[in-house]
C-alpha cells in the first residue's frame, strides 16, 4: 500500500512528574538525547515525512530536529492538547503521533496503521499493545483538527 500524504507529530510536551519534572525528550539514552532517538525512527518509517515536535519548555533545543510548536493551551494540559495542536499545525491530510520517551517505536508502524485504514472512513486508528489502545501510537485524520481543539 502507498503512504498517504501525512506529517509525523513527536509528542515531547509533557510535564514528567514520575522524572521531576526533567524534560524526558532531553534524558539520555546510550548518549543521545530521547528526541533524537525518535526522529531516527521516524525517518526510517518515511524518510520525505514532514515531521513536527510539539513541546512546551526546551524549544529552541527541539528546534534543532524539526519545527517545533507549543500546545495551544497554556501550562501542561495533557497529550490531547499535543495532538489538538500537532493536528492544527499539519499540512498533510494524516498525522501519524508518537511519543518522545519511545526511543524505537515500529519501524512498520505507519505502514500498520495506514494498512489498517484501508476500505474504511474513520476518523483515528490506534496501535494496540496486546492489551488495550494507546493513542499516542496513532494515525489521525487532521480533519479533526477542530474537534480535537474543543475537547
Amino acid at each position: 500500500m502507498e503512504m498517504p500524504p501525512l506529517t509525523v507529530a513527536i509528542l515531547a510536551g509533557g510535564r514528567a512528574s514520575r522524572l521531576g519534572g526533567r524534560d524526558k525528550g532531553m534524558e539520555r539514552l546510550a548518549g543521545r538525547p530521547l528526541i533524537e532517538w525518535v526522529v531516527q525512527a521516524s525517518r526510517q518509517m518515511g524518510a520525505a515525512l514532514p515531521l513536527l515536535i510539539i513541546a512546551n519548555r526546551h524549544r529552541q533545543a527541539y528546534a534543532a530536529y524539526a519545527p517545533t510548536l507549543r500546545d495551544s493551551l497554556p501550562g501542561f494540559a495533557g497529550p490531547l492538547a499535543g495532538i489538538a495542536t500537532a493536528l492544527a499545525g499539519a499540512a498533510t491530510p494524516w498525522l501519524l503521533t508518537l511519543p518522545v520517551d519511545c526511543p524505537t517505536p515500529p519501524a512498520d508502524l505507519a505502514a500498520r496503521l495506514v494498512s489498517a485504514t484501508s476500505g474504511g472512513d474513520g476518523p483515528a486508528w490506534v496501535a494496540p499493545d496486546g492489551e488495550r489502545r494507546q493513542p499516542l501510537f496513532a494515525l489521525y485524520r487532521t480533519q479533526l483538527a477542530a474537534s480535537a481543539e474543543r475537547a
